[in-house]
Formats: C-alpha cells, sequence, structure tokens
C-alpha cells in the first residue's frame, strides 16, 4: 500500500491508506471519544466524516503525544481543501490537550490523522455539536462518534 506523503495535501485529502505496526482503537463516553494507541503510523487515517446541510462551526476536544515521529489531525473540506486542525512533534511540541474550533462546510467535511512514524496516543471528542460519524471500521462495526447536530 502506497501511502501519502505527510506534507502532501493534494494524497492526504484524495487516499486513505497507511501503514503501521500495532494498534489499539477504543471507542470511550458513550461513543463521544475516540481512542487510539498506535505504533509506527506513516500515512493517513480517516477518522470521522460528516454531512453538513450549511456551514457551521464545531469544537472537538483533542488529546495526543508524541513519543517519536509526528502526527497532525486535519480537516478535508469538501472542496478538497485540508486544513491543519492540530500538530504534535516529538521532542518539540510533545504534547497537546485542548479544545479546537473547526469550520465546516455545506456538504461532506472528513477528519483524518496523519502519521509520520508515529508512536504513542490519541483521543478525539466532540463537545456540543457532535456532527461527525466514525468512519473506519477497524474494530468491525460502525461505531457513531457522536449523535447528529442541529447543524446538519
Amino acid at each position: 500500500m502506497v501511502c501519502p506523503d505527510y506534507d502532501n495535501n493534494y494524497a492526504i485529502a484524495s487516499t486513505n491508506s497507511y501503514n503501521l505496526q500495532n494498534c489499539s482503537p477504543n471507542i470511550e463516553d458513550s461513543g463521544k471519544t475516540f481512542a487510539f494507541k498506535i505504533a509506527k503510523l506513516n500515512g493517513a487515517i480517516q477518522l470521522a466524516e460528516a454531512k453538513i446541510t450549511s456551514n457551521c462551526e464545531t469544537t472537538l476536544p483533542i488529546s495526543a503525544m508524541a513519543n517519536s515521529g509526528k502526527i497532525k489531525f486535519v480537516l478535508v473540506k469538501p472542496n478538497s481543501n485540508v486544513e491543519r486542525i492540530k500538530e504534535i512533534v516529538a521532542k518539540k511540541s510533545n504534547s497537546f490537550s485542548g479544545d479546537i474550533t473547526i469550520a465546516c462546510l455545506k456538504d461532506t467535511n472528513i477528519i483524518k490523522v496523519v502519521g509520520s512514524s508515529y508512536d504513542d496516543e490519541f483521543k478525539i471528542s466532540q463537545k456540543k455539536n457532535t456532527l461527525f460519524q466514525y468512519s473506519t471500521d477497524r474494530m468491525g462495526e460502525k461505531f457513531p462518534f457522536g449523535r447528529r447536530s442541529v447543524c446538519q
């Protein structure tokens, strides 16, 4: 499988390919939090998507640590533009915990995590306006990532 380059936004927007050595995904907090322990992530994983009926904003609590490598959370907008939500780099900004507000455009918006030799763990949640649905089948089922929102 060919993984997109960490800095190639076109490839990140258009593919969902990655390599990793080990992963332990988990859904917490009644489906509102997606947690992942991962080893040697290279490439882009689609975490969640939302079909938005009108432009709106939502707040995502994110926590992540980087033991090695780097990781970034991105929002792929309907026009295929890639917006970096947050980036964590080992030995520089090796941890983050806080709320990030993102602006979603009408139509399908996708949250991806992109790694380059990334090792450690991350969590991403939704607060009030739970727009996004968890969109990967790594756990053998389609788990909800929150409930429908008034923005939809």
